[in-house]
């Protein structure tokens, strides 16, 4: 699941000729984020399908370091979801289709 989303993710921001970065990241306690697009936007992915801040401890790391604007975990959850830190947690087919729509990255 991790290749594909970084495969449309990486066909989004060429296709739409954008300019943000696309990386990952990883902090000296070993955190890890499987990608970052530009410097504000924190993606993990997840074969679970029920997570909770524990299985997405990275990007609440990030964001207390880096401030993001958004923060999505895709996972194998049915339905869109909002946690209480504010983490966007959807299932990839929501995910894939709010990217291509615009609404995710712009």
């Amino acid at each position: 699941m991790e290749h594909l989303i970084f495969l449309e993710l990486r066909s989004f921001l060429d296709y739409h000729r954008l300019d943000h970065e696309l990386t990952y990241w990883r902090s000296r306690s070993q955190f890890e984020v499987d990608f970052m697009v530009g410097d504000r936007i924190g993606i993990e992915v997840k074969s679970k399908s029920r997570v909770s801040p524990r299985d997405y401890k990275g990007l609440i790391a990030l964001d207390e370091e880096a401030r993001l604007k958004r923060k999505i975990v895709i996972c194998g959850e049915k339905m869109r979801r909002r946690a209480d830190d504010g983490a966007e947690i959807m299932p990839p087919a929501l995910f894939l289709k709010e990217l291509w729509i615009g609404n995710l990255v712009n």
